[in-house]
This record gives structure tokens, sequence and C-alpha cells, in this order.
């Protein structure tokens, strides 16, 4: 996902969407809320299998 009219140092950092919600109100506004995750820090971090350590 690319961001565009934010701060410089925003726009140029590629993310990923971790959570999106959606709703609709009375008045017919629909509003969408995302939860964005700095891919380059995703990428640093490698999931663990809790049980063994092993990595997945």
């Amino acid at each position: 996902m690319k961001l565009k009219g934010w701060h410089t140092s925003i726009d140029m950092v590629d993310w990923i969407v971790t959570k999106a919600s959606h709703r609709l109100d009375s008045s017919s506004d629909y509003t969408t809320s995302l939860e964005l995750e700095n891919k380059a820090t995703a990428e640093d971090h490698v999931a663990e299998d809790e049980d063994n350590g092993s990595e997945l």
C-alpha cells in the first residue's frame, strides 16, 4: 500500500495493512479505518514456533 498526501518520510515507506475496519452510519457515511505496519520492520521479524523455537 502506498500512502499519498502525507509527510515525505511517511509517503516513502511501504506499508502492510494489518487490519481494515469499515463502518456505515445512519447518515450514509462510509468510513474505513486502517492499521498499518511498516513493511521493512515486518520483514525484520521472523515468526517462530513457540513450541520448539524453530522458524516458521
